[in-house]
């Protein structure tokens, strides 16, 4: 598992993945620049949100699409075929590649975290960065279940973005639900506002995770719980992905 790991760090590193991460970083910066002169008092604030939201939405889609791709062109090239004919179990390949996924989640949320040591407070900076790491993490997971079941790219890219935009908004549209300036005059209007409530019981609560507004507050909120339910759906989803990929003829 440790060598399908480091295998999967490697081969993300070959593909330029460190290059389009710098890249991130300085679109981003030029970005909360922008914002910033624009802003007419605290513009430190602006600087960081627009900062910590554009590294956020482009580190998921850089970490759901290097997952989908690697995996595809292993299942087209057939080295999965390769790798399985050495004594090695299915579900430890499975386990060294999101090992490795992992590891590179860290760095990329590490990477997005440099240019902030000077500007966001250390506490504040440490818990943004754990919250990114831990939702890249759970991305990955995501990406890799999806992988092994839809292999295309584009099916998996579709799937995870669903996947993360609900997490993100679920929160809103139950809001939306139950707001009483809303006419709940429909027929569907209890049953949509009970799909809600059921929906938000198995989605994690991303809303607030790696928001950018931790990079500048004042007192920092401990990311345990936010950390323990992203381990249950990461757990949650190797557990799928692995035997979805017990089932599958290889």
């Amino acid at each position: 598992m440790v060598a399908i790991a480091r295998f999967t760090v490697l081969e993300a590193w070959r593909t330029r993945v460190a290059a389009l991460v710098i890249g991130l970083v300085i679109v981003s910066l030029a970005l909360a620049e922008f914002a910033a002169s624009l802003a007419v008092t605290d513009s430190a604030s602006y600087r960081l949100v627009v900062y910590g939201a554009a590294m956020r939405c482009a580190l998921v889609a850089l970490t759901a699409l290097v997952v989908a791709i690697s995996v595809a062109r292993e299942f087209d090239a057939r080295r999965l075929e390769q790798t399985l004919a050495y004594p090695l179990a299915r579900s430890e390949w499975y386990g060294g590649r999101l090992l490795g996924f992992s590891v590179l989640s860290l760095g990329l949320a590490s990477a997005a975290c440099v240019p902030l040591v000077w500007l966001s407070a250390p506490y504040a900076l440490a818990g943004w960065g754990a919250t990114l790491a831990l939702e890249l993490v759970l991305i990955a997971a995501a990406s890799l279940t999806a992988s092994v079941a839809l292999v295309q790219p584009a099916a998996v890219a579709f799937a995870v973005a669903a996947f993360y935009v609900l997490a993100r908004s679920i929160e809103a549209m139950l809001l939306l639900a139950s707001s009483p300036l809303l006419a709940h005059t429909t027929w569907a209007s209890p049953y949509v506002g009970g799909f809600l409530r059921a929906l938000a019981l198995l989605l994690p609560a991303l809303e607030d995770g790696a928001a950018a507004s931790r990079l500048y507050a004042e007192t920092a909120s401990s990311p345990a719980p936010f950390a323990f339910q992203i381990m249950v759906y990461v757990l949650l989803l190797a557990a799928v992905g692995a035997f979805d990929l017990a089932r599958r003829d290889v």
